[in-house]
């Protein structure tokens, strides 16, 4: 096992070399060998030198970030997120002096800013002065970038509503079933349509099929089940074990699916609590029975009110903790190959390389993804949540407002379906409250469970494969025993980030696409600040290597 050679190996032994004492070093009795090491001067010096270099590091220009122009589309900020300010009841248009008021609360660190802002409703915002944090481990947030989130009226956007449409009308089809089910089958003859610059989806032979339909482009997503193994095998949490069965919602209950109902959203007026009320205003509905994941509105239902990033958490303790016919995991197979621990020695990596440090390190990570996707979505790219282009679908079919759209949108006999469904062509959503208040791109979820996921991969050996792979039945009820391919932590760590997005998210029509596409590389790049950091204070010769999402490996 490796020794104190690291980043802070020349703090442990202190500056003082002088040999003059070797003689009283070798006199000393057992009493004083033991007794508490008194730090020196050297310590400190060398703490503050560490952070001054870390402090230097950031002292560069910012990236210049291409910072969206808000009226420079419609004068009615239609791509812009607005929920929560007065819209005009038949265009859903916000006033410029609405807007106005509300940037010059984004764009201050006050906080009674925000209660100078004109609201349409009673609910509140959600957290916009994270975009001004500073955090002091890692990357600043303002100092990663990302592209901006397509144009209202391009064919990616397009392909992006599309895809929600379609999954909108298959959240209650167990994955296991979209091989039989006519539904899929439309679904991916229709996204087929578009081309993998427009929508980057896996493909086989040229076009989208039921085994790929709604799947990521991460390596290893394609391989096996749709859902991550990580989101069904049973979790040991020290003395408990926790099940993955789950309080979902009930099948076919939809919300916001009236005209009256999307404008009350948009203004972000309260819902009722009276149960009395109709469904599309009712509090959420769950299902009487505990089940395991297996379709779109179970994933809903999970990352509804989930605590971040507690599915990594639960991944890291299945992996780590859970034995396999009784033998306690080989931390020889589990870790990555640079970290220090991985052979048995005489020491163990507890606090720094091993669950401990591991959860950890989930944890800040997952945070300080949560901190750079605030400050892209409030002081960036404010992008319009999908329940919002959903409403201006509807208004642009019946010809209430002009244009808007690429044309090849209103193509899919997606809108035939909807229609007929609910007699209009909203986007209907999972939740009774709609979308969060607060701007679509870059996900949240998604850059702080890329973050998570990063860091998950990072120290964990990437090729260790699972012995026991399971599968949900149809009903949820149950776990069955997976026969295929090997399933490594690689692909079920990145279908785990995809499910929680692509799938939870994107099911519920809260996030498009590129919201999670957006977020693989900026939780990459905040995880890998993260772990250099990590690495630099501890006495560990240690280092980090794992496979991007984008499939490029990446060493520490």
């Amino acid at each position: 096992m490796a020794g104190a050679s690291g980043a802070l190996g020349s703090v442990a032994s202190g500056h003082d070399t002088d040999d003059s004492h070797a003689d009283e070093t070798e006199a000393q009795s057992p009493v004083e060998a033991t007794s508490p090491r008194v730090l020196n001067e050297g310590r400190f010096e060398d703490v503050y030198d560490l952070r001054k270099e870390k402090a230097e590091h950031l002292r560069q220009p910012m990236p210049e970030h291409e910072v969206v122009n808000d009226g420079a589309q419609h004068d009615e900020f239609y791509a812009r997120f607005t929920k929560g300010l007065p819209h005009d009841g038949v265009t859903a248009a916000v006033s410029n002096e609405d807007y106005i008021g509300y940037l010059e609360a984004v764009n201050s660190d006050d906080p009674d800013a925000w209660e100078d802002v004109n609201t349409g409703g009673s609910r509140e915002f959600i957290s916009p002065l994270a975009s001004t944090t500073m955090p002091m481990l890692g990357a600043d947030t303002h100092e990663t970038k990302i592209a901006p989130p397509p144009e209202l009226d391009s064919e990616q956007q397009a392909a992006e509503l599309t895809e929600l449409y379609w999954q909108s009308l298959l959240r209650d089809v167990p994955f296991s079933e979209y091989g039989s089910s006519k539904l899929a089958q439309a679904a991916a003859d229709d996204l087929s349509r578009f081309d993998e610059a427009a929508l980057p989806m896996p493909r086989e032979n040229g076009r989208i099929t039921t085994n790929t339909l709604f799947r990521g482009t991460a390596p290893g997503t394609e391989t096996g089940p749709y859902l991550s193994q990580f989101m069904l095998q049973d979790a040991p949490y020290g003395a408990h074990y926790i099940t993955q069965q789950i309080r979902t919602a009930k099948p076919n209950v939809d919300f916001i699916t009236d005209r009256g109902t999307w404008f009350s959203n948009m203004n972000g007026t309260s819902l009722p609590e009276s149960p009395e009320n109709a469904p599309e205003t009712a509090p959420q509905e769950f299902d009487d029975v505990h089940r395991y994941m297996r379709n779109g509105r179970d994933l809903t239902a999970c990352v509804q009110r989930d605590v971040i990033p507690g599915q990594f958490l639960l991944a890291t303790l299945v992996l780590t903790e859970r034995p396999v016919d009784g033998i306690p995991p080989n931390p020889q197979e589990l870790y990555d190959t640079n970290n220090p621990y991985r052979d048995p020695g005489s020491a163990h990596g507890f606090v720094t390389y091993a669950r401990s440090g591991f959860l950890d390190l989930l944890t800040r990570a997952s945070r300080l993804g949560l901190m750079s996707a605030w400050f892209q979505k409030w002081q960036v790219h404010r992008r319009a949540r999908p329940e919002k282009l959903g409403g201006l679908v509807d208004m642009v079919r019946k010809d209430e407002i002009d244009g808007l759209f690429d044309p090849v949108l209103f193509d899919s006999p997606v809108f035939d379906r909807i229609e007929q469904k609910q007699g209009n062509a909203l986007l209907s959503q999972a939740y009774a409250e709609g979308a969060p208040t607060h701007p679509a791109y870059p996900g949240g979820h998604a850059t702080s469970s890329a973050a998570a996921g990063t860091v998950l991969k990072a120290v964990l050996n990437e090729d260790h494969t699972f012995s026991s792979p399971v599968v949900p039945s149809s009903d949820g009820q149950e776990l069955h025993a997976f026969d295929g391919p090997a399933l490594t932590v690689e692909s079920e760590v990145n279908k785990l980030v995809e499910n929680i997005n692509i799938a939870g998210r994107q099911f519920a029509g809260v996030h498009y696409r590129s919201d999670t596409e957006a977020a693989y590389g900026l939780g990459e790049e905040v995880a890998i600040r993260l772990l250099e950091d990590v690495k630099d204070q501890t006495a560990e010769a240690a280092g980090f290597s794992f496979t991007s999402f984008s499939g490029s490996q990446v060493t520490i």
